[in-house]
């Protein structure tokens, strides 16, 4: 081989070994032609790992929300009131969502709602608020009961259209509210754990002309 054909061959194994780090100095620069293009694209952060999805793990007991009460054995109680604010003497309404959050299944009890759950309704002077008369009958008058499964993930919705007429909420001011219910696990002949709802405030008006003619009440 002459000595022109080696130093060619050389110099062309010389570029060989410089060409990667060129390329990594050029991208390390911001030099890259791809990069320039699109000089405010960013990346999405990564979407976390909802720690629901993972029944058991202790992560999940650590996590509370204003809307939900603490969990229990995997399951937990949200209470919301159709709205913050009523007339006296307008209907209040409630919805109290049961879910299992857990990994197993567990058994509700299906019977009447003041047997199903434990309201805890306290008044303007703080004191608890009595069943009504109404709410008294209708404590009797419906007793029956089936036991349901509720498998993890699942949600069981009660709504509650007239809360007022179950308890005495007749005096002006703000009331707090809470709910509480049984819950079973799968077990058989297994002692029952109680669930807690969140706190919700609850505040009754006297009635106006601007509450009485605002769209959406009656």
């Amino acid at each position: 081989m002459r000595s022109g054909d080696k130093l060619s061959l050389a110099r062309s194994f010389g570029r060989m070994l410089l060409l990667p780090f060129l390329c990594a100095w050029w991208s390390a620069c911001g030099c890259d032609t791809a990069s320039q293009s699109t000089p405010m694209a960013t990346t999405a952060p990564a979407t976390q790992p909802d720690p629901v999805a993972v029944p058991g793990t202790a992560a999940a007991d650590t996590q509370e929300s204003p809307d939900w009460g603490p969990r229990t054995n995997g399951c937990r109680i949200s209470l919301i009131p159709t709205q913050p604010k009523y007339r006296l003497n307008q209907p209040i309404g409630l919805q109290i969502t049961l879910k299992n959050e857990g990994g197993t299944v567990v058994r509700e009890e299906l019977t009447n709602l003041l047997f199903m759950y434990h309201f805890e309704i306290k008044g303007p002077d703080g004191k608890l608020c009595p069943l009504t008369r109404e709410g008294e009958l209708y404590r009797q008058g419906f007793t029956s009961s089936a036991s349901s499964p509720l498998g993890p993930g699942k949600s069981d919705v009660t709504e509650v259209e007239k809360l007022n007429l179950l308890y005495d909420m007749s005096r002006l001011g703000e009331y707090t509210v809470t709910v509480r219910r049984y819950v079973w696990p799968p077990v058989k002949k297994a002692k029952p754990f109680e669930v807690a709802s969140n706190e919700v405030t609850i505040i009754l008006r006297q009635d106006d002309p601007e509450t009485s003619t605002r769209p959406g009440r009656r």
